[in-house]
């Protein structure tokens, strides 16, 4: 199961996919903003960056997300979900 700063996490990465996919896999300032979002966000968070990374770690670990690390001029790691890989659901839109 998990908890409720992971499943943030995990619907913040699968909507930033479809919503802004030039901006996608996301940077860890990008998906702290994107977690703390106000609108149409219930419970509304304060998640620091720390707590982020310790639960995007987490997802890594149990095979809900991944990490890009920095190649072709990218000088950040990224996260990205691979929830529909695990799931094996349609990519399709």
């Amino acid at each position: 199961m998990l908890s409720l700063t992971e499943g943030r996490i995990l619907g913040c990465l699968l909507e930033k996919e479809r919503t802004v996919p030039d901006q996608y896999p996301l940077t860890l300032s990008s998906l702290v903003a994107a977690c703390n979002q106000a609108t149409s966000r219930w419970p509304v968070m304060a998640l620091e960056a720390d707590e982020v990374e310790t639960a995007a770690a987490a997802l890594k670990a149990h095979g809900w997300a991944r990490l890009v690390h920095p190649t072709h001029g990218r000088g950040v790691v990224r996260y990205r979900q691979v929830a529909v890989d695990k799931l094996a659901l349609s990519a399709e839109r």
